[in-house]
């Protein structure tokens, strides 16, 4: 009923049915699990099975008598018209669309996408199409998430290579300076030197720390959001970020906060919040010391289908030549650059929540970090 859908319906074989096979042709339409329908070759619905009644909305026979144009779409009724014209000239068998999508009307004006089948049938002398109709929007639904979860288990597979090959001189190199630092730190206590065996040591648990921090944020990015969905003020989480991120900083940037009206917003704020703190903290880290005031701004608002939320920066910048690389882990693309991991979780972490993360950048004039939560996940209230 509607072109547009590759159809693989059945039908009855081609027959003429005599007077003593008609009651069981209808006893047998009437009992069919799949939703049938006897159309006049000039368009008149002649019967229909309960099957198809409910498919289309309407009551027991509720279509008989009526022209089956009405379950096609208004826009396509007169290319179907001419369809059924050429089917009748020559009838035979087989599935509707011939490569078009295929769409029927309800009674209530919901379009469903159908797969159909055609066939002639000629009855007490009369030539009539048997149709049969099946709606096939849920399995196009399963159809369309499972391609969507294979390319997305595609791009894990890619990142899992990247991974593995960037995590071996990741984790790999601190091992190393830990063990030389533990090397020169048994030479200094035997030489008496417990000092510099102190501070080598210091130096040597400071990078096993780092360590841990990266296997552990590798570890992050196999984990899905937590389920606590939960009201707060985006302001004060904000700031209590900034607190941390700028502790050890002599001078930190100046911080603006835009926050549209609508506090508190409604999110998973435990993953919001690890997302922002890698944010802000990449905002700190490149900014430009040649500017005489470095600022990050932090700004929110509604933005259909949910929550837009950028970090932006009067920083150094990014190259364009390896802006691509941005959210690649393990990534350092500058010498101020942390473990390269932070970004990567901020982008699997937004695609988890079922949003995107973007940036922008224009070397010497700073970045833009843009952050967009759908409306089931997170939303200002």
């Amino acid at each position: 009923m509607g072109e547009s859908f590759m159809s693989a319906g059945k039908a009855v074989e081609e027959s003429a049915l005599e007077p003593a096979d008609l009651q069981v042709f209808t006893l047998m339409f009437a009992i069919c699990p799949v939703p049938l329908l006897l159309v006049s070759e000039d368009g008149v619905i002649l019967m229909t099975n309960g099957e198809c009644d409910q498919l289309f909305d309407y009551p027991p026979g509720g279509m008989i008598g009526a022209p089956v144009d009405m379950l096609v779409p208004e826009n396509l009724r007169v290319s179907h018209a001419h369809r059924r014209n050429g089917f009748l000239k020559a009838p035979t068998r087989r599935p509707m669309g011939g490569g078009f999508d295929l769409f029927g009307v309800t009674r209530m004006g919901q379009t469903r996408r159908l797969e159909l089948g055609l066939a002639p049938v000629t009855a007490g002398g009369r030539s009539s199409i048997l149709v049969t109709a099946v709606d096939v929007s849920a399995r196009l639904a399963v159809e369309a998430e499972l391609e969507r979860r294979s390319v997305e288990l595609e791009g894990l597979n890619a990142d899992l290579k990247h991974i593995a090959r960037s995590a071996s001189h990741g984790l790999k190199s601190p091992l190393t300076s830990i063990c030389g630092l533990l090397s020169l730190a048994v030479d200094d206590i035997d030489e008496g030197n417990s000092e510099e065996a102190r501070r080598i040591l210091e130096a040597a648990l400071k990078i096993g720390r780092r360590g841990t921090r990266l296997i552990e944020a590798v570890n992050d990015m196999t984990r899905g959001p937590s389920s606590a969905v939960e009201s707060f003020s985006l302001r004060d989480v904000v700031r209590d970020l900034w607190s941390e991120v700028t502790a050890t900083i002599p001078h930190p940037p100046r911080l603006v906060i835009d926050v549209a009206a609508g506090e508190p917003i409604t999110a998973d704020r435990k993953t919001l919040t690890m997302m922002l703190g890698h944010m802000l903290s990449n905002a700190c880290r490149f900014a430009d010391p040649a500017k005489k005031r470095a600022e990050v701004t932090v700004s929110a608002c509604r933005a259909a289908p949910g929550l837009r939320l950028s970090v932006a920066d009067n920083g150094v910048g990014v190259p364009g030549d390896v802006q691509h690389r941005v959210f690649y882990p393990f990534d350092r693309l500058h010498s101020n650059s942390g473990d390269g991991i932070g970004l990567t979780l901020v982008r699997r972490a937004a695609e988890r929540l079922g949003g995107s993360v973007t940036f922008s950048s224009k070397p010497g004039v700073g970045s833009v970090f843009t952050l967009s939560i759908p409306q089931s996940e997170s939303v200002l209230t």
